[in-house]
């Protein structure tokens, strides 16, 4: 696991008890898959996890993200189904994948992508005071992967070089 406590700001912006990244996937992105509109990336990430219709549905009419993420935290078998069948073989490889097609989803609507395009060649990443050392970094001692901030990295690029229309 990586160290980033080299790019540790002095100062977090917080929301409440939590830090706050403008990045989030709780903000509002209405993003379209399949003809479905999912309120938030974290609606349509956690709907991914079933394969059940019903629990999809439950999880993507949720009020607020945090719902849906309580909701998908009880599928229970997260992603099982895409295993094999879609050419990746481990639940990190699907969970990337699932996330990178909301994200790659969410940076179509202009004022989003303008955000990321914004941030220059800076590094991106989801700190956070919650213990997420997946896709984020732990704030307390700078570990984690940062499969979030690397995921909207690559996105940057993909819209730089115009492969992400």
């Amino acid at each position: 696991m990586e160290d980033w406590s080299k790019y540790k700001p002095l100062v977090f912006q917080y929301k409440g008890k939590w830090i706050e990244n403008w990045f989030s996937n709780m903000l509002p992105s209405p993003i379209v898959f399949e003809k479905i509109t999912f309120p938030t990336v974290e609606h349509f990430y956690q709907a991914m996890k079933s394969n059940v219709i019903s629990e999809v549905q439950t999880i993507m009419r949720a009020k607020t993200p945090q719902e849906a993420k309580r909701m998908g935290r009880k599928v229970r078998e997260p992603f099982q189904y895409s295993i094999g069948k879609s050419g990746l073989d481990t639940i990190e490889e699907v969970r990337l994948a699932v996330m990178r097609l909301a994200l790659s989803k969410k940076f179509l609507i202009p004022e989003w992508r303008e955000k990321l395009l914004n941030t220059g060649g800076e590094m991106i990443i989801e700190w956070n005071n919650w213990g997420d050392r997946f896709w984020g970094v732990d704030v307390k001692d700078c570990k984690g992967k940062n499969h979030l901030g690397l995921l909207l990295m690559e996105i940057r690029e993909e819209i730089r070089n115009k492969k992400l229309k």
